[in-house]
């Protein structure tokens, strides 16, 4: 049975809701995914959590860590979302050159399978998302720019990272699958800084909703992205 709406007039003072608006009862900022028996399922860095009584409780699951050495070494800010065969899809931030990923059975509560993916990136964390159309979407940071076949790199001094990797916030681009991330279309540069910005401005951390169905809205956390798209625009 899902928990009763609670309407506050505010949470901690600082913030005054809507009167139709409702807070829920946990605060997150991470990715969320609803999973087909109607849990929720969310994941820390590499920590996942799952909720079968609308968020008012939670179980901490299985945590994934594959070592590394320095404040952003090994694996850390990972995407989750559920394939259509009930598996969860976990794509994970490294500074290896490319996501990882892994599989849960269990609805996030345990994780095998973990690999490196076919997605090249850089030390960024990647969004998927599946939109109405049944497609999944990804948003992401590649390994270098459009047209480009190096990045400066980042690291390798054993406090940042252990290994130098591509550290390219330049650019956000997106790429569609039809076969449960199987494969994805040729990736296209969704937005840019233009050359002249200062390196230490980035374009990265994707935040996505589907408004309407076909109509997608992306925000992100570094950069100020604010923008929104047709999803037919990009696929057939």
């Amino acid at each position: 049975m899902a928990a009763p709406l609670k309407h506050d007039v505010s949470l901690d003072g600082s913030l005054v809701l809507h009167p139709k608006v409702s807070w829920l009862p946990f605060v997150w900022d991470r990715p969320l995914a609803l999973m087909a028996d109607g849990s929720v399922v969310t994941v820390d860095d590499i920590e996942t959590h799952r909720s079968d009584d609308d968020g008012v409780t939670w179980r901490n699951a299985q945590i994934i860590d594959l070592g590394g050495q320095g404040h952003h070494g090994g694996v850390m800010e990972a995407a989750i979302e559920q394939l259509k065969d009930g598996r969860v899809w976990m794509l994970i931030r490294t500074n290896w050159g490319r996501c990882w990923e892994a599989f849960s059975y269990d609805d996030g509560l345990t994780w095998r399978e973990i690999r490196p993916s076919a997605i090249e990136a850089s030390t960024s964390p990647a969004t998927i998302r599946r939109l109405q159309s049944g497609r999944l979407m990804l948003i992401w940071n590649r390994l270098t720019m459009e047209g480009k076949t190096e990045h400066a790199l980042y690291g390798g001094d054993g406090i940042a990272t252990e290994v130098a990797v591509s550290n390219q916030r330049r650019e956000l681009s997106i790429a569609f699958s039809e076969d449960e991330g199987a494969t994805f279309t040729k990736p296209v540069v969704l937005a840019a800084l233009p050359d002249s910005t200062e390196e230490k401005i980035m374009l990265a951390y994707p935040r996505v909703m589907e408004y309407r169905p076909g109509e997608v809205w992306v925000t992100s956390m570094q950069g100020g992205l604010h923008c929104r798209f047709l999803e037919a625009d990009f696929v057939g």
